[in-house]
């Protein structure tokens, strides 16, 4: 965990005072970590500030690029409709006091690389290629100040460990999605008509534009 980034740190320390609160003082409380918010699975409506979604800036990065590297093709994705979210979090917070921790996401994903494919069918072009063309794509995008702005999804994250040695910790939801099993709900698959859905809709709003 990157802590040093305001943002995340301001997440830990709350999910601390929680925690100690929780602990200490007998607070009833739940900490609920949300994944990929996502369009509603119901009608694929998107949030209404979708251009501030953080992971759909990425995608708006590789397709502005017009590449994304072979190296992170197979990388997981994950889309947690918003609506089944919302759902999720009122069925949790009836759980007993001594479950106090989950990680409300969906347990389906798909491959990065597959999710871009599918911009060819809203009218994009997304090559693949190695890391040397795609480095050198960036660098370029890079130099110029408009596209630099677009380029920040990306660059927010590049050094997050400033130069030193990290690892990535595995995210596991297991516990928190069996808990969800027995209160009656379960997340739906995610289905290519939905990503396609998704992407047409806020291509549609001019997101890619």
């Amino acid at each position: 965990m990157y802590i040093c980034n305001q943002y995340v740190h301001s997440k830990f320390i709350a999910e601390r005072v929680v925690l100690q609160a929780i602990a200490e003082n007998g607070l009833s409380a739940k900490v609920i970590r949300v994944g990929n918010l996502a369009a509603r699975s119901k009608d694929g409506e998107f949030q209404i500030n979708f251009s501030t979604n953080a992971y759909m800036g990425r995608i708006k990065v590789y397709n502005m690029l017009g590449c994304c590297p072979y190296s992170i093709y197979e990388s997981k994705v994950e889309f947690s409709p918003i609506d089944e979210v919302a759902r999720a979090i009122i069925l949790l917070s009836t759980t007993p006091k001594e479950c106090c921790v989950f990680h409300t996401y969906n347990n389906h994903a798909l491959f990065l690389g597959d999710v871009l494919s599918g911009l060819n069918n809203i009218g994009t072009d997304i090559r693949f290629v190695e890391d040397e063309e795609y480095n050198s794509a960036m660098e370029s995008a890079g130099n110029d100040p408009q596209k630099a702005k677009t380029l920040s999804s990306l660059l927010a994250y590049k050094d997050a460990a400033h130069g030193k040695k990290a690892a990535s910790v595995p995210v596991v939801n297991a516990y928190t999605t069996q808990v969800l099993y027995r209160l009656g709900f379960k997340w739906s698959p995610t289905t290519w008509d939905y990503v396609d859905q998704m992407l047409g809709t806020i291509s549609g709003l001019g997101f890619f534009d």
